[in-house]
């Protein structure tokens, strides 16, 4: 409860910059809801807000830009979406009812529940493995392409240097 009271003083003023250092650390979800709901309360109102975290989904949920400091050094400065799309990969994500036993232009299909993961071989491009599927009778009711989730790039940058 602390830190929402902290918060809640922090705001009463309408500053310009908020900076929060772990702002989700030891809260119940229900809690954590609430301090969500603020900050974007507060970003709504024209706040830039900083914070602190090593929670890459709240990074992905709160976040328009971001910059990952590994070790004293800054490994990422962008935007969020301009972040997902660059260390997106060349995996393609569907829920199909079916899934063809060959598609031209792809390897390595894993399979979790509805859902097949399919990479694309180089030069392979999304429209071409969707065009097969349709030309194949599949229904798709989702296809697109596999973003890493932060936590992945996160640890594709700096996982091997992590101490």
């Amino acid at each position: 409860m602390g830190q929402i009271i902290q918060l809640a003083a922090t705001i009463i003023h309408q500053p310009s910059i908020i900076v929060l250092d772990e702002p989700f650390s030891g809260l119940d979800p229900v809690n954590v809801r609430l301090m969500k709901d603020v900050i974007a309360g507060v970003r709504q109102d024209g706040a830039a807000l900083l914070f602190s975290t090593h929670q890459m989904e709240q990074v992905e949920e709160l976040s328009d830009k971001v910059v990952m400091i590994n070790q004293g050094r800054v490994v990422v400065n962008d935007r969020l979406a301009d972040i997902r799309r660059r260390y997106r990969g060349d995996a393609l994500k569907m829920v199909v009812d079916f899934l063809p036993e060959e598609l031209d232009g792809t390897e390595e299909v894993h399979q979790d529940g509805e859902t097949y993961e399919v990479r694309m071989l180089p030069g392979t491009t999304p429209a071409h493995v969707l065009r097969q599927l349709l030309d194949k009778g599949v229904a798709a009711e989702q296809f697109e392409v596999a973003t890493p989730r932060m936590e992945e790039i996160f640890l594709m940058l700096v996982g091997a240097g992590h101490e």
